[in-house]
């Protein structure tokens, strides 16, 4: 059976160091070609076609069951029946494995952007034989398949990583470009080449509005490292809804009491990660004892998620 890959991380433009420290390892980062994609507020799904097989659907995290629900993924899917037979005939034909991601998007799914009633898949990268290919290729592999239209929105093509991480994210979805109808954000790609850390991680940069960033902007604290207390308050900063419905855009909603600890541990296991980032420097020195002062907020988040089960 083919095995289960969980898509890469995406991190945020504004991690200086994570930038810095790819444009170390690859200074011709600075002048690749960028694609920018419009960032879709929905869930990631990734659809796995193996020569001479039938087709397996994953969510974020696992190989779905047929009879398991996702987001009406299998109702969804049935619309897309002839692309979906075009890209197995072309997996067929070239005895490849190749897994598309992309994101399910629509009613029901996430709040903020309207993309009308329907429910909708549209795809963003793709992996042959457990490689990544380039932007490019992913999108002329996909047009010469006959499924362009199923492809995220480009939002432009740019010459420069400065330019790319200048590019606006404030407009309205290209999915339903109504006035105040706006977009999650952007994921800047570069274009003809895929650049890997040598600890796996991709160049990929995401860049959200601010209505759907995951953490709230707070200035950074004026406070001695034994003040634990204030850094709780901050790491609170990165506890909020738009996190939460991250983590159900991968996981699905939580609908009983028995899922709260493993709802808790994925979403403060993905804030402690990010405030980390923020913070880890300033941290360094602290005690275990100290850091679980820091983060704990198990029965907050334990709040928020009590009245989604309501």
């Amino acid at each position: 059976m083919t095995e289960f890959k969980k898509y890469l991380e995406i991190e945020n433009s504004y991690h200086a160091k994570n930038i810095q420290r790819f444009l170390a390892k690859f200074p011709e980062l600075m002048f690749e070609t960028y694609v920018i994609q419009e960032k879709l507020h929905g869930c990631n799904i990734c659809l796995i076609f193996t020569p001479n097989e039938g087709m397996l659907v994953c969510s974020r995290n696992k190989i779905l069951d047929p009879d398991e629900s996702f987001f009406d993924v299998w109702n969804t899917l049935k619309k897309y029946e002839e692309e979906l037979r075009a890209i197995q005939q072309y997996v067929d034909t070239t005895k490849t494995i190749m897994r598309v991601f992309g994101e399910l998007v629509g009613s029901g799914i996430n709040k903020g952007v309207d993309y009308m009633d329907e429910k909708f898949i549209r795809f963003f990268d793709i992996y042959i034989d457990d490689k990544l290919i380039a932007p490019i290729h992913s999108m002329t592999l996909l047009d010469n398949i006959g499924v362009t239209h199923m492809i995220v929105p480009i939002i432009g093509i740019v010459p420069s990583l400065q330019e790319a991480l200048s590019f606006s994210c404030e407009f309205p979805t290209k999915i339903n470009p109504k006035e105040g109808n706006i977009c999650e954000g952007i994921v800047i790609k570069s274009y003809h080449n895929v650049f890997i850390s040598p600890v796996g991680e991709v160049f990929y940069l995401k860049k959200k509005n601010e209505k759907f960033k995951e953490k709230q902007h707070e200035p950074k604290p004026i406070m001695e490292l034994d003040e634990f207390d204030n850094w709780n308050n901050v790491f609170r900063t990165y506890i909020t809804h738009n996190r939460v419905e991250s983590t159900y855009s991968k996981m699905g909603i939580i609908s009983e009491n028995k899922q709260l600890v493993e709802y808790i541990k994925v979403i403060l296991d993905d804030a402690r990660k990010d405030f980390l980032k923020d913070y880890g420097e300033e941290l360094k020195g602290a005690s275990k004892a100290q850091l679980k002062r820091v983060f704990n907020i198990g029965s907050t988040l334990a709040s928020m998620l009590m009245e989604d089960l309501c």
